[in-house]
């Protein structure tokens, strides 16, 4: 009986090992094929992309017919069966009955597609496979004429959807701040290609099969005159930056006449944040500089539903109002010259941690609640303060905690972006917007 025990402990082991083996292969081959391919005499393009999206499969393979193709009308394809030894993979189009043949090159850099009727086709890796030029991507912004200062509120509301492709090109891949900021991705260790494929599914995962947390899409909006030096276009960016939120964004780019991306700067946005937070930022545009201004309001979808249930009036909510103003150089590149808040109130953090302060004003009288929190591991302590005094001159509150009698000091910037608490003890912390 013992024997056989151990046969079947060792029989168990030894499946166990070869299943994770096949998983760890099967996954290394994913790794292996995952990319953008290009077929250069068709210009069709085929994405293998293997990448850890919320709510959404790892590995999803899209077709589209040319670069210049809506995203809403590339294709999904489905995995049939694969034989990993081989480098072959069998797919098929998404609601059709149309299946390829993949057979891949031992390096991974092309591989030969076998269509239904016998014809094969060569894709060749191509992290930018949009070969049209510059001009075919402008010509599609409708010119405005509206007069300077331009009220980016009277811009319409939504073009033309701009094709993936074009996006990776002209604006994406040109300025990576910009795309990390809008995109974000976690993984440190992506290649740049790795990080393009990325943002190639945040623009298609969830448009075409309806799944993901994350997702963005892009629009013409439309073309200004800002100088003869360079191209001035409006594009509008929309979508979801996780499960509980939504943006609608307007952006100023400007461009050589080649189109190599100058600067990039947003002059309106919206971000709702479920029942946490809404903000809307409206902005004017003018040749030498851009002005954006923000109200942001906290909680108060959230009391409208608790007012609601009660018969109840919404009560005064925690509202921050931000300008920011960039200025627009001879030569086309956009700078961020000053942001700053019309008011002390709003929630600031830490950078390095996760305390962080509210400030709020109800009924003309000054609050805070102050959050420290150690580390990841710390629930934290939070503190409320009541308002002693202000110096408006040196933007210096005296809050006092109630329950100790004890004086705390927050200590603001001029552009009211940051925040400095001293506690009754001597000791500090930096918090900023």
């Amino acid at each position: 009986m013992k024997k056989l025990l151990n046969y079947l402990f060792i029989i168990t082991l030894f499946l166990s090992t070869l299943q994770l083996s096949f998983a760890q292969t099967e996954n290394q081959f994913y790794k292996a094929i995952s990319g953008t391919y290009l077929d250069e005499s068709s210009g069709e393009i085929v994405y293998l992309i293997l990448a850890n999206i919320g709510g959404v499969e790892p590995f999803k393979i899209y077709y589209q017919a040319n670069e210049q193709q809506a995203p809403k009308k590339a294709k999904m394809m489905e995995e049939l069966t694969k034989d990993v030894n081989r480098l072959w993979m069998k797919a098929k189009f998404h609601n059709s009955n149309y299946i390829c043949e993949f057979t891949f090159a031992p390096d991974f850099e092309t591989f030969t597609c076998k269509n239904p009727n016998g014809s094969k086709q060569t894709f060749k890796r191509n992290s930018l496979p949009a070969r049209k030029p510059f001009n075919d991507f402008l010509a599609q912004f409708p010119k405005t004429t509206l007069r300077q200062p331009i009220d980016i509120a009277k811009m319409p509301k939504k073009g033309k959807a701009i094709p993936v492709e074009w996006v990776i090109k002209y604006i994406i891949n040109q300025d990576e701040g910009f795309a990390n900021s809008l995109m974000p991705e976690s993984d440190v260790k992506f290649t740049q290609m790795q990080k393009m494929d990325y943002k190639r599914r945040m623009m298609l995962d969830k448009l075409l099969n309806g799944q993901g947390f994350r997702s963005t899409s892009f629009y013409y909006t439309g073309r200004i005159s800002l100088s003869n030096r360079f191209i001035s276009v409006l594009f509008r960016s929309e979508g979801h930056p996780h499960y509980e939120a939504a943006f609608d964004d307007i952006y100023l780019a400007n461009f050589t006449k080649s189109g190599k991306l100058l600067g990039v700067a947003p002059v309106s946005y919206a971000l709702f944040n479920y029942v946490y937070s809404a903000t809307e930022a409206k902005g004017f545009v003018s040749k030498g500089k851009v002005r954006v201004e923000a109200i942001t309001k906290y909680g108060e979808s959230m009391q409208k539903l608790v007012a609601e249930s009660k018969g109840e009036k919404v009560v005064e909510v925690l509202q921050e109002q931000e300008v920011s103003q960039y200025t627009i150089t001879p030569s086309g590149q956009i700078k961020r010259q000053q942001r700053f808040f019309k008011g002390f109130p709003g929630k600031f953090y830490v950078k390095t941690g996760f305390s962080n302060c509210w400030l709020e004003k109800t009924k003309g009288e000054f609050k805070a609640t102050v959050l420290i929190v150690q580390n990841r591991e710390d629930k934290g302590k939070e503190t409320k303060l009541k308002f002693v005094r202000f110096e408006p001159t040196r933007s210096l509150f005296y809050m006092k905690n109630p329950k100790d009698d004890q004086t705390w000091k927050l200590q603001f910037n001029q552009t009211k972006t940051s925040v400095t608490i001293t506690k009754p003890d001597g000791t500090s912390l930096k918090l900023t917007r």
